[in-house]
């Protein structure tokens, strides 16, 4: 989309995937304004102005603060009261528009650390400023600009994203032994408490009625074994999690045996679209095992971790198929959900995994979708007792 408005011209977009999942947009102001100085309402949303052109001034309408002068960009987090910016008088100046949770992936920090605060692009991108600059040069296009921002903000996404997020919410959960509410821990990692709880579902934990999640992805108290107990699940040195991600869990002797066990033997992992979306593949670090094989009617991402040894098939055999391929002699392990059922159905399944925790859901997310139909199970193999969870191992009648 492009408008212009007397000397100043605006063209901006929907970033590609997967940023669209946390920008609403990206812009592109270039000319000259009819007004420099403006007066900006509060704003629910969180910016990131990357400016390319001459030094812009802002004001808080509070006092105490410190007018700034900022020559090379800044954020700002969500703002709560007026506050004044003056552009140079030719502006050139690329905007990102932040969804509410949007921001905290790509800085490093809570989102609530730039609450009623702007901080200059380079204290949070350290040096990223000239390098911009450099790639943009003196005459590029606005649509150019606009696809070198998003290609630095791609590069960006991995930090608060995922298994991080994972990580961050585990350490608190821990410091605060349980005691502190969802909506606490997704406003401080700066993403919705439905996002937060998505990534949980990555080590899926299930009630004794067999949900993994509430209608709404919550997951109420299934992870609440990963926070207490005084044993690391993963050990200095040991290389099978990948993702570091065990390295925030601390559980009962019994359960971190039994993981640790679970993830060394784990060759390849097999997941569904939607949880790839959601966790965004973990990064391309999965949380055990080399390879992950996604099942989706959609291709990979264009250009996403081409370094990861991720495979996309659009069938449930021939993913399994793929999935032995990679594993060798190693386990091939399913995630629970949708796909699960799908491959259970089908026969594939030799044995089934399942943490189960003392709570009834009643309704919500089924631990193996919507499948149709009785299948039938041995007796456990295995039965280990941890605190506030019970794990147990099926073989799956023949």
């Amino acid at each position: 989309m492009a408008l212009e408005t007397l000397a100043m011209e605006y063209v901006g977009r929907v970033p590609a995937p997967p940023l669209d999942r946390f920008i609403d947009d990206i812009y592109c102001l270039t000319g000259v304004p009819r007004h420099r100085r403006m007066n900006v309402p509060p704003m629910p949303s969180a910016h990131l102005f990357v400016n390319l052109g001459e030094p812009a001034r802002l004001w808080d309408s509070d006092p105490s603060v410190p007018p700034a002068m900022l020559s090379d960009g800044w954020f700002m987090g969500l703002w709560t009261r007026r506050f004044v910016v003056e552009y140079p008088a030719r502006v050139r100046l690329v905007g990102v528009h932040f969804k509410p949770w949007g921001m905290s992936p790509f800085i490093g920090v809570p989102a609530t650390e730039l609450r009623d605060r702007w901080a200059p692009l380079d204290a949070i991108w350290k040096r990223s400023s000239d390098r911009i600059r450099n790639q943009v040069g003196e005459t590029a296009s606005a649509t150019e600009m606009l696809r070198v921002v998003e290609e630095e903000l791609r590069s960006r996404l991995a930090g608060g994203h995922g298994l991080d997020l994972v990580v961050r919410a585990g350490t608190r959960l821990e410091a605060a032994h349980g005691a502190v509410p969802v909506g606490a821990l997704a406003e401080a990692a700066g993403v919705s408490g439905n996002h937060l709880a998505a990534q949980f579902k990555a080590h899926v934990g299930v009630s004794v009625d067999g949900f993994i999640a509430d209608q709404d992805d919550g997951v109420g108290p299934l992870h609440d074994w990963y926070f207490n107990g005084d044993t690391p699940i993963t050990e200095g040195g040991q290389g099978y999690d990948h993702s570091g991600a065990g390295s925030a869990f601390k559980v009962s002797k019994a359960s971190a045996e039994y993981v640790r066990s679970m993830w060394r033997s784990i060759g390849t992992i097999v997941m569904g679209r939607t949880l790839f979306d959601l966790v965004n593949g973990w990064e391309g670090r999965p949380p055990a095992g080399d390879h992950v094989v996604v099942v989706s009617h959609r291709p990979k991402p264009g250009g996403w971790h081409p370094e990861a040894s991720y495979h996309f098939v659009d069938d449930v055999t021939a993913a399994i198929a793929k999935a032995q391929e990679l594993a060798g002699k190693r386990t091939v392990a399913v995630n629970a959900g949708e796909v699960g059922g799908q491959i259970l159905a089908a026969g594939l399944v030799d044995e089934v995994a399942m943490d189960v925790v003392p709570v009834v859901f009643g309704s919500g997310k089924r631990y193996f979708g919507h499948i149709d139909g009785q299948h039938l199970l041995e007796d456990p193999h295995v039965v280990v007792q941890g605190d506030g969870v019970l794990h147990l191992k099926f073989k799956v009648r023949g």
